[in-house]
């Protein structure tokens, strides 16, 4: 959440910025993952057998990308961007990739 709507909604306690990182988090997360299981099941409906799109192929890369790389690189990422540039810009990074 940006800093107005989480000051907005939780107010000023010391727990406010851990309570609206952990609910924005959940609810991007949550979003992130049924969109990605819609979209991985209309690729293997569209997946043609023996070319480039087969359903092998498709899974290889998303075991490669999607479990692998991009799963062990975003962590890091997210723990830069809050303690570095900050909340917001952690929020927006979440909100560009939801649109994107």
């Amino acid at each position: 959440l940006f800093e107005p709507v989480a000051h907005l909604l939780l107010g000023d306690g010391r727990l406010r910025n851990a309570i609206a990182l952990l609910f924005a988090d959940s609810m991007m997360f949550s979003a992130g993952f049924a969109v990605s299981a819609i979209l991985y099941g209309l690729a293997f409906e569209c997946a043609l057998p023996g070319t480039d799109t087969s359903a092998e192929n498709l899974h290889w890369w998303n075991m490669l990308l999607g479990q692998t790389l991009l799963r062990s690189l975003a962590p890091p990422v997210a723990r830069w961007l809050v303690s570095h540039v900050g909340r917001n810009a952690y929020a927006l990074l979440q909100c560009s990739l939801m649109v994107y």
